[in-house]
């Protein structure tokens, strides 16, 4: 469980869902995206008590902890490291050409 208040993606969910653990995190949580989309856990309000303890309820049912933990597990696996790098390259590759477009477009 992670209800934070803000963190753009913290290793421990990832490592969590990587090791077939299901995930609870709040809505501000970065990976909140890759949970709800691969229906690998829960996202709510951090300070929503009622909601944080209802997905928690939820976990203790071990056929859904398994399923979500499953469905965890096979989120973070692209998540390679040279996936990863890839990514961040292509990222600074396409900043970089439109820095340069821009710069071109005002000379």
């Amino acid at each position: 469980m992670l209800p934070t208040l803000y963190d753009p993606c913290p290793n421990a969910a990832l490592e969590a869902m990587a090791c077939g653990l299901p995930v609870v995190t709040s809505t501000k949580c970065g990976v909140a995206e890759l949970v709800v989309e691969n229906d690998a856990g829960f996202a709510c309000s951090a300070r929503d008590i009622d909601s944080l303890a209802w997905h928690m309820m939820t976990l203790t049912d071990a056929a859904a902890r398994a399923t979500l933990g499953a469905r965890a597990r096979e989120a973070v696996l692209p998540l390679t490291p040279p996936a990863m790098t890839l990514q961040l390259v292509l990222l600074y590759r396409d900043l970089l050409a439109a820095a340069y477009a821009a710069t071109a477009a005002r000379d």
